[in-house]
């Protein structure tokens, strides 16, 4: 809880500088922190990196956004017990943002609960969620990178994707 909450206080800090990166980078920096946790846990990650456009962003806030939907990803497998849990990292352009998609193959979110996801302190995870994850992540990406992240029920599953913009390729 505290470590929330100091993560709550640093988000609302604007200091953080803009540096290069690409999709090939956030993911392997998400991936290096989570990795044992993924094997443990038996879950396959797959990489498909489509477009390895190098952004200027806020890198640290980029590992937070894309470590804790993978994280959600993680716990949903888990929680829903899904055989050969799989989460895909996939990088792409479409338009004229880079998409960075999240995806699953567990249950998704229901359809009841979609319009509320985003919404602080909601959270699907009863006891063990304080329903500020992806309220942050919405947030950053849309406060520091003018950009969006949408959930989309997939097949099977749940695709978290953020788009960032093009226009701030270096």
């Amino acid at each position: 809880m505290s470590q929330t909450i100091d993560d709550f206080r640093n988000f609302f800090k604007n200091d953080q500088e803009f540096t290069s990166a690409t999709p090939q980078m956030i993911f392997e920096g998400v991936l290096s922190l989570i990795e044992k946790s993924l094997a443990h846990h038996e879950i396959n990650v797959v990489m498909d990196i489509k477009d390895n456009i190098r952004l200027m962003m806020p890198y640290n806030d980029m590992i937070q956004v894309v470590l804790n939907l993978m994280n959600n990803a993680k716990d949903a497998l888990i929680e829903s017990s899904i055989k050969n849990p799989c989460i895909e990292l996939i990088a792409v352009r479409e338009g004229e943002s880079l998409a960075l998609h999240v995806k699953d193959n567990g249950n998704g979110v229901p359809p009841s609960l979609t319009a509320k996801i985003f919404a602080p302190y909601f959270s699907t995870k009863s006891l063990n969620g304080t329903g500020l994850g992806l309220y942050i992540c919405k947030s950053i990406v849309e406060k520091r990178m003018h950009g969006q992240v949408v959930y989309k029920k997939s097949e099977p599953g749940a695709d978290f994707m953020v788009l960032l913009p093009l226009k701030e390729t270096v």
